[in-house]
Order: structure tokens, then C-alpha cells, then sequence
């Protein structure tokens, strides 16, 4: 886990060109060892929960369920106590995608007390109190107050007899010691708090990072000379790099920040409106590798100008190359049938390589799901090199040469999306001829599936 948010942080700094003071980063780890810790235990007690209700005996139910309402207890507010920390201002931007992982782990644990917590022993008044935090941090109702005397005492009583108990049942002691710090913390001041942020909900929060990160993206100042150059192509390719930079930006804090934001609110009735499913099926997109061309239409921080409806899934693509790339072709299936949007690029241009998907029946369909693309480095102007499309089946279509100092790059997939489009930003009929830029845009993996069309239809 932590190696995770070790990368994602570290793609953060990278893109805002702002570090992490070391101190803060100390002290992250110790908490993100703690919460490894107690991810560890809790997992553990849930998973023998689980085989105890399935076994059978009444008995061994019961000291299940108190072991794992003592660990739950313990984890929520050891998790509750880090979460000050993971939301400094000097340090916010650079840990957004930390807080967001921290932040999904506490809403989980209220929305697990609040659904089992019964099972597992606590009161209705534990329970009521857990709708009440959970609202209060996803801003459902933002006016709620933190805690009263009456809650903090509860709370404090809870983890006092869950650390008594976990002495007497050999909980591991790095464990323990998390127990007894947030105890202590609740002794010493009531709910941690480091002043900063702290009337904004867990949702509004990272919804105000994202916005100020977007607008803190380091723009390279060969960029900005680029943009200002008399020749189209140097701006294009000036926009095509400034808008790859704020692409990456939302791609990482997409998945990464606003989609879990979105989710929040409805974790405790489990009932997901359809403006928040039409938020997490949007398009996540790559790009444009190459130069920027009028494809490229968003300009503000509206996500949603992102989220247009699915146009289909890709059925089959079509590309033509020799050295470089000339045209592609993207086939959709509607539902019914595989129709073949129009050509982008010269359809006389290089030599044709295709693949179609069948319509099947077995299940997982096949779906392109990964993207390599090779072009020259940002600003040289010149014609993307290869395309190589993937499918989860293990299948494949590529074609160019990539011969003039082209480089790949990052491979283009997102765990658990297809490619739902590939879009040419300009083509130049000019000597290098070719493609000049390209943009990807992947979605969730669809469990609608492909229905099998009528024979008489193709």
C-alpha cells in the first residue's frame, strides 16, 4: 500500500513541480504503517468472521463478531486520528492522492460499522453515530457538528475497552500501540484537528485540491515560446504538450481523487444516483501524443465536458502505415451492428493492417484495453511512428516503422477500462506526410455486454 501511494504522490510532485517537505513525509509513513497494520488485523478478523457464520456454532459467532467490532473500533479510530495529517495546507497538493486513499479507507469503515455494525455488537446509538460522522465528512450534512461531550465519551469508553480487550487477546502489539496513541489523542484534546481545512468535507476537499493543482501544473517554457511562435506547427505541438500535462494531471487525481469523492455520500444507503454513475463512466483520456489539433476542445476545470455519452464499444480498427502512421479507422458496435466511423488520414496512404473483434457469447468479451503509441519527442513536429492496439485476450493490431528517432511511450491502459475511442488531432499532406497526433480515450469495462445481432444484419 504504501509503495502505491509512494508512486502516485511522487506523479503529483512531478506534474506540479512541488515536493513533499521531509518532515511531513516522516511523518506519513509512521502513519501509513499504522494503517498497514490495521488493515492487516481488521482483514483478518473479517475473514474469520466470515468462516465462523458459515461454520455454524452459535458460540464461536459470537467471540467472532466481539473480536471484530474490537478491531473495527480500533481501526476507525486510529484512521479518524491520522486524518488531520493528511490534509496540511503548506502540504496539501503534493499529498492529495495520499489523503484521498486515507480518506476511502475511513468513509469504508463508517459505511461497514453503519450496515454490520449491528452483527457485530454495537448499539443503535453506535450506529446512529456513524450515520452522523459519515455525513458530516462527505458533506451530506456539512453543519454537523464533530463530536459532543456525550459522543467523545462514548468514543473514548469504546477504544478504552477495545485496548483492554486486545491485550487480553494477543492482538500484535504494533497494533495496539495505534490503539493506545489515538487513545491518547482523545484524552489530550478531543478530535485531532490541525486547524487547516477543517470546515470543508472530505468531498469539497479534494474537489479543491483537484482545482488547485490543475491550475499549478508546471508549464515548461520551451511550451510557452511554443505557443507564441508565428508557425502553426510549433503551436500545435506547444498545445498538444501543455495539454498532455493537464491530461496526466486528471487522469491521476480522476481515478485517483474524484472518482472515490463521487461515491462517498452513497456508501450508507448503497444507492448510487445516476448523475454520480454518469460521473464515474466518463472518458479518461491519454494525450495527444504528438501535436494538438482542433480535436482537443476542453479548456476549463468542467470535467463533465469530458463525460459525453459512449458511442459504442470498439469492434475493430483499421490502421494504414509504412514509415509513419497514415490513417486509422475505428469500427463501432451500436448494440446491433459493427458500422466503420470515417476514415482519419489519407485511406491511399501505406499498407493496411486490421483487426475485428468477433461477437461472441463467452464471457469476458473481447475488448481493446491497452494502447502503445510511438512519436518523436514534444515539439519536433513530425508524424506519429506506431500504433500498437491490445486486447484483453491477448490479440493485437499495429503498424509504422517508427524509424526516425521515435521513442515509445507509457503504455496506455487503466486497470479495468476498454479503449472507447482514438481520435487524430491533424493530419499533414506534406512531405513527411502522416498523422500528427493522436488522443485515447478509455472507460469502464461495460457488464452490459455484446449481444449477438441478428445473422441477416451483416
Amino acid at each position: 500500500m504504501e509503495d502505491i501511494w509512494a508512486k502516485l504522490h511522487k506523479r503529483i510532485e512531478d506534474l506540479i513541480e512541488t515536493k513533499i517537505s521531509q518532515s511531513q513525509l516522516d511523518t506519513l509513513k509512521k502513519k501509513l504503517l499504522g494503517l498497514q497494520s490495521n488493515m492487516r488485523y481488521f482483514s483478518g478478523c473479517v475473514k474469520d468472521y466470515q468462516s465462523d457464520i458459515a461454520g455454524g456454532d452459535p458460540d464461536q459467532q459470537k467471540r467472532s463478531a466481539a473480536t471484530l467490532h474490537m478491531a473495527h473500533v480500533g481501526f476507525r479510530e486510529v484512521i479518524q486520528a491520522a486524518m488531520p495529517e493528511f490534509r496540511t495546507k503548506h502540504d496539501a497538493l503534493p499529498t492529495a492522492v495520499m489523503f484521498t486513499a486515507a480518506a476511502n479507507i475511513h468513509v469504508i469503515l463508517l459505511a461497514d460499522g453503519i450496515h454490520q455494525g449491528e452483527k457485530w455488537g454495537y448499539s443503535k446509538s453506535n450506529i446512529k453515530s456513524m450515520q452522523a460522522d459519515l455525513k458530516r465528512i462527505t458533506g451530506r450534512d456539512p453543519m454537523g457538528e464533530p463530536d459532543n461531550r456525550d459522543a467523545l465519551h462514548d468514543r473514548q469508553f469504546s477504544l478504552k475497552m477495545a485496548i483492554m480487550k486486545g491485550k487480553e487477546m494477543n492482538v500484535p502489539a504494533n497494533v495496539l500501540d495505534t490503539w493506545k496513541e489515538a487513545y491518547a489523542g482523545l484524552l489530550e484534546s478531543g478530535p485531532s484537528s490541525n486547524g487547516e481545512y477543517d470546515n470543508l468535507s472530505y468531498v469539497s476537499y479534494v474537489n479543491k485540491l483537484y482545482e488547485l493543482g490543475y491550475r499549478d501544473v508546471k508549464i515548461p517554457d520551451w511550451v510557452e515560446e511554443y505557443l507564441k511562435a508565428f508557425e502553426k506547427g510549433w503551436r500545435a505541438a506547444g498545445a498538444g504538450y501543455k495539454a498532455r500535462l493537464h491530461i496526466d494531471y486528471f487522469r491521476c487525481m480522476g481515478l485517483h481523487g474524484l472518482n472515490y469523492a463521487e461515491i462517498w455520500p452513497h456508501l450508507d444507503s448503497r444507492e448510487v444516483p445516476l448523475s454520480s454513475k454518469n460521473f464515474l463512466d466518463r472518458e479518461i483520456f491519454f494525450g495527444p501524443y504528438g501535436d494538438c489539433g482542433d480535436v482537443l476542445k476542453w479548456t476549463t476545470l468542467d470535467s463533465t465536458r469530458l463525460a459525453e455519452d459512449r458511442t459504442g464499444q470498439i469492434s475493430g480498427i483499421r490502421i494504414r502505415a509504412w514509415d509513419d502512421l497514415d490513417a486509422m479507422q475505428i469500427q463501432y458496435f451500436d448494440g446491433t451492428f459493427c458500422k466503420w466511423a470515417p476514415l482519419e488520414g489519407n485511406d491511399k496512404g501505406g499498407e493496411l493492417n486490421e483487426l475485428e473483434l468477433p461477437l461472441e457469447e463467452e464471457v469476458p468479451w473481447e475488448r481493446f484495453t491497452s494502447v502503445d503509441v510511438w512519436c518523436t519527442s514534444p515539439g519536433e513536429h513530425s508524424p506519429v511512428g506506431r500504433l500498437f492496439f491490445r486486447t484483453n485476450k491477448g490479440r493485437s493490431v499495429g503498424n509504422g516503422m517508427h524509424e526516425h528517432g521515435y521513442a515509445m511511450q507509457p503504455q496506455c491502459s487503466i486497470p479495468g477500462y476498454e479503449l472507447t475511442s482514438a481520435k487524430i488531432t491533424d493530419w499533414r499532406p506534406d512531405a513527411p506526410t502522416g498523422c500528427l497526433g493522436i488522443v485515447l480515450g478509455f472507460r469502464p469495462l461495460s457488464n452490459s455486454g455484446r449481444p449477438i445481432p441478428p445473422k441477416q444484419g451483416f
